[in-house]
């Protein structure tokens, strides 16, 4: 999670301190889906949860980077990695719009909304506003997001479904609705490729 007050913060695992004992040419951040969980007032809300989506950030309908503690801290992120790079100009660092949520969970009822409504008007506004960031990859929209997702979106990318992008979400072995099967992760690597101007 990208929210240090949160029930597993990036800034607490393994992977942070790999990222900090080391040195780069690229990092791109994109952190946003587990946060989506943390919803203090969902049924199955996290403990330590610390956001209120539906208010926090402006909510899905009025996204701002006022009272966003995800924008602060997407900024303390990238304060730090500048200083992680292999030449003292630092590394390029780039954001990535997370993908979207193919079908809601009953456990977290604004997580769809706040993966598909809220974090794709945040990024941009965030990679804005950190002049650190070179660019914004759109890895929502790579993946089939669009603005108008509630009316267009399936109910679930099951196989055979006729949303473009499910084949992405969903093949014989796994079809989870959230990670991306096989082949969308194939096809991930490509747009970050491009995205970083390969």
């Amino acid at each position: 999670m990208m929210l240090k007050n949160s029930s597993s913060p990036f800034w607490k695992r393994p992977q942070y301190e790999t990222l900090i004992k080391n040195k780069w040419d690229i990092i791109v951040i994109m952190l946003g889906t587990n946060d989506a969980h943390n919803t203090c007032s969902a049924p199955a809300a996290r403990k330590g949860c610390s956001s209120d989506w539906n208010v926090d950030c402006g909510g899905p309908n009025a996204t701002s980077l006022a009272n966003c503690r995800f924008a602060e801290d997407f900024k303390a992120m990238v304060d730090l990695v500048k200083g992680l790079g292999t030449t003292p100009a630092g590394p390029k660092v780039f954001a990535m719009t997370p993908p979207p949520l193919m079908s809601s969970n009953t456990g977290f009822p604004t997580m769809q909304t706040t993966i598909n409504t809220l974090l794709p008007k945040l990024y941009p506004l965030m990679t804005s506003a950190n002049h650190g960031v070179e660019g914004l990859i759109d890895m929502f929209a790579a993946f089939g997001g669009v603005a108008d997702w509630q009316e267009k979106f399936p109910s679930s990318c099951v196989l055979n479904s006729t949303w473009h992008s499910c084949p992405l979400w969903c093949d014989r072995q796994s079809c989870d609705q959230c990670h991306p099967d096989d082949n969308g992760y194939a096809y991930m690597a490509k747009v970050v490729y491009a995205g970083l101007g390969f």
